[in-house]
Formats: C-alpha cells, structure tokens, sequence
C-alpha cells in the first residue's frame, strides 16, 4: 500500500480501493451505467509494479450491458484498475445466448486486450467453430458487442 500511495494521486488511490471493493464484495472489475464486468473467481493476486494490477490465473469473465451478457470462459489475464484494461490469454467465446450449441459454434481466443469501460471488445488469431456453415476451424477477428433486448433465435 506504501508503494500506491507513493506512486498514485489521491484520485487513483482511492479509484483503486473502490476497485478492490468491489471486486471483495461481489466479484466485479469495474462498473458503469453502460457495462459490467465480473469474475467467477475470488482467486487473484493483487500486486504493484509500476502500475496496479490483479492477477487471475483462470476464470470465466463476463460483461453485462442492459438485458445482454457475453462470457470469456476458461481464460486469465491481468487487469490494470488504473487504466480500465484486462489482458487476457486464452479463453472460449460461445453464442448460446443467440440460440447455438456451445459445444459447435465457438471461437478460441489467444492473446486480448479489453477496455472494460465499453460493451465491446476486438480479439485478433481466433479460432471459429461452426460445422453448420464451416468445412473447418477458420482463423480471424473477433469482435463482440454486447447488445440490448438481444433474443434467442
């Protein structure tokens, strides 16, 4: 705490302890009126280098936007409160929430960067998954929006 307190104004101090908070109390990252990010998991590691981060060795990571959600599943990363960024490595991304079966249109991630101030997130090298309109994985770009009064179908 010695380390924040020298490094970060009192504005970042006390943003990163409202941070810590939350993610104490119910698991959240960060919070607005226009998206939500939450983990599954109370197993990270708090740490200082020159910035603060959390450290989360696995976790389903989830983002709320009005009545729609999207999950990242099986995946880890840190997170730098400060900046409002998640870095990720691994993970899978389904579409159960538009009516697909998760275990036949998916897509793997690798490597990510998510500003989780927004509802919306780009992943590049994906692996896509869908045998209906797929002869095989295909490799590309993801990007994920997450949508109001989305329903299944």
């Amino acid at each position: 705490m010695e380390g924040l307190l020298n490094k970060l104004s009192r504005k970042q101090f006390s943003a990163y302890m409202q941070v810590c908070k939350q993610l104490f109390v119910d698991r959240t990252l960060f919070e607005s009126p226009v998206v939500k990010w939450v983990t599954n998991t109370d197993l990270y590691e708090l740490s200082f280098d020159s910035l603060p981060m959390i450290t989360f060795p696995k976790m389903d990571l989830r983002a709320y936007s009005k009545r729609d959600s999207s999950i990242i599943t099986n995946t880890e990363g840190v997170y730098y409160p400060t900046l409002e960024k998640f870095e990720g490595k691994g993970g899978t991304v389904d579409w159960a929430r538009a009516g697909f079966e998760t275990d036949k249109v998916y897509a793997t991630l690798q490597e990510y960067t998510l500003d989780v101030s927004t509802p919306t997130y780009t992943a590049t090298n994906v692996t896509f998954y869908n045998p209906k309109y797929l002869d095989g994985p295909q490799v590309g770009t993801l990007t994920e929006k997450i949508l109001a009064d989305v329903k299944e179908g």
